[in-house]
């Protein structure tokens, strides 16, 4: 079974408490079937892991890091950097995925590329977008909802990636840049009914209202 990480913090300036919120849905949606180890710099998190008897590895909190850092340090402080592979990454802000796009990108192959993720279906609708001026941002001879053809838009809800990319992304001196556009990305369709990336009140109120 490949490793799974969930990194969690414990503090979020827009939207307090959303990853106490989150995490145990995202637990009980997948820990029968899946490898986890969840990274985290709160004590909190840490005692509910422990009564989802799931593993957590507690980081130093004084320390600002990325997802990624925290994944790496894990790798590296218990001497699996070089055993493990490939592994998955589950961010806790976009909780809404099936069990089968999980499984999907979980066994998919990378033989050809660096890491894999998700993408979503969304209407496409650019034809209404504003500038600061308020004049529009695209021409276009009429502007409707029915112009607005979905596309493909990369949600983020599940990543299967190469330690040795990992690796390179660390040491890179521009992570995000390397990441998107020095790399080779497997894309597999996201099926969930909904795309939701928390990280207001207002997405939280969403979240909370689609797992009543």
């Amino acid at each position: 079974m490949i490793k799974t990480f969930i990194t969690v913090k414990g503090k979020s300036e827009r939207c307090p408490r959303k990853n106490v919120k989150l995490l145990p849905y995202v637990l009980q949606q997948c820990r029968s079937f899946m490898d986890i180890t969840v990274i985290t710099d709160h004590d909190g998190i840490a005692k509910m892991c422990k009564d989802y008897n799931v593993d957590c590895f507690i980081e130093d909190k004084s320390v600002q890091t990325s997802e990624f850092n925290s994944i790496y340090n894990y790798l590296l402080s218990t001497n699996q950097l070089y055993t493990i592979k490939e592994f998955v990454h589950l961010p806790v802000t976009q909780p809404i995925r099936s069990n089968d796009t999980i499984l999907k990108v979980m066994y998919s192959d990378l033989t050809d590329y660096d890491f894999a993720t998700t993408y979503t279906m969304v209407p496409n609708r650019k034809i209404f977008l504003l500038n600061d001026d308020d004049t529009y941002m695209y021409d276009s001879y009429e502007r409707k909802g029915s112009l607005c053809k979905d596309t493909k838009m990369i949600d983020g809800a599940i990543y299967k990636i190469k330690t040795e990319f990992l690796t390179k992304i660390i040491y890179s001196e521009s992570p995000n840049h390397m990441f998107w556009n020095e790399s080779k990305i497997k894309f597999i369709k996201n099926d969930a009914e909904l795309f939701l990336d928390v990280d207001e009140p207002r997405d939280l109120k969403l979240f909370e209202i689609y797992t009543k």
